[in-house]
């Protein structure tokens, strides 16, 4: 599948994410339970370990995302891109977007998407369809992919990655990549814990 290394990338990074977080409440665990430190010392040192881990947690949530862009940017141009750059080759291309642009519902987009395959102005075809993404009109897609058998994996995948930024995926993302304060920093903004992290203390 096209979508596996990607898969395999998110799989991978949200695993050091909660390795990175277990050992962090290891960390935690070890500073409360040491009777060198003062209550202040203690919390200072949580500081510290909590934005450290955060750093470390929202680098991977960053490159994620980051990798998800650019599969999705790699798909589209496949898909949907210019792949001429002789002028003439370029100026149907913005004149396709642009026609794309005004249709007015998916009814007029089938109707220029049926003359566009059938006078295989590619061009256009691939412009009515992404307009059609946008605005989910499955019955264009659909007369696409059928006309286009050949971009029905590339279109699919390029579908199941815009899920990726779906609410179910939030929900899952926030949840690998949150990094939770502990009891010693409680309704503390990041500027506040910072600052504990950072100041002179006496252990």
């Amino acid at each position: 599948m096209a979508l596996d290394g990607l898969a395999f990338k998110i799989e991978t990074n949200r695993a050091k994410a909660a390795e990175l977080n277990a050992g962090y409440q290891q960390t935690i665990e070890r500073i409360r339970n040491n009777p060198t430190l003062s209550a202040r010392g203690k919390q200072q040192q949580i500081a510290a370990a909590h934005l450290d881990t955060t750093a470390q947690v929202a680098k991977l949530q960053a490159d994620e995302q980051a990798a998800i862009q650019a599969k999705s940017v790699d798909l589209q141009r496949g898909l949907l891109g210019s792949s001429g750059t002789d002028p003439s080759h370029l100026i149907a291309f913005r004149d396709a977007q642009d026609r794309a642009e005004r249709l007015g519902g998916y009814r007029e987009a089938a109707n220029v998407l049926d003359r566009a395959l059938l006078t295989s102005d590619d061009t256009l075809a691939a412009a009515v369809l992404h307009k059609a993404l946008e605005n989910n009109w499955s019955d264009v897609v659909s007369t696409y992919t059928t006309a286009r058998p050949e971009q029905a994996e590339r279109l699919s995948d390029l579908q199941e990655i815009a899920q990726f930024n779906g609410v179910k995926n939030s929900i899952s993302n926030w949840g690998a990549y949150a990094t939770l304060p502990p009891s010693e920093l409680e309704r503390m903004m990041p500027e506040q814990i910072a600052q504990i992290a950072t100041a002179t203390v006496n252990a």
